[in-house]
């Protein structure tokens, strides 16, 4: 089937969407302790959801199955990269103003 670009454009930007969505429940959840050890359970559940658009683009598009998992992985890991980045910096700058802070105790 030669379906219309549109359909992968609606299902990479829901997947965007998706991807956006589940950052910001995991950044929610990990203050909580709700991360670990259920890391495989969160990360399963959002190649599920992958999985599932990559499956609603084959239908609607005949490309090659790599290319139509890639563009699905890229719209819904994208959100959760950037995430992931920007968790990582604030939890740096957090131990380093903790460091900077222990340190002007002690000289007082």
């Amino acid at each position: 089937m030669n379906g219309s670009p549109l359909g992968v454009i609606l299902v990479a930007f829901g997947l965007f969407i998706f991807g956006v969505l589940y950052n910001m429940a995991v950044e929610w959840a990990r203050p909580r302790g709700w991360l670990e050890p259920y890391t495989s359970l969160w990360v399963a559940f959002g190649v599920l959801v992958t999985i599932a658009g990559a499956g609603i683009v084959d239908l609607l598009v005949d490309w090659n199955a790599s290319i139509i998992t890639l563009v699905c992985f890229i719209a819904s890991g994208t959100p959760m990269i950037l995430g992931d980045f920007a968790r990582y910096v604030r939890q740096v700058q957090a131990e380093r103003n903790a460091i900077r802070d222990e340190t002007k105790t002690l000289a007082e």
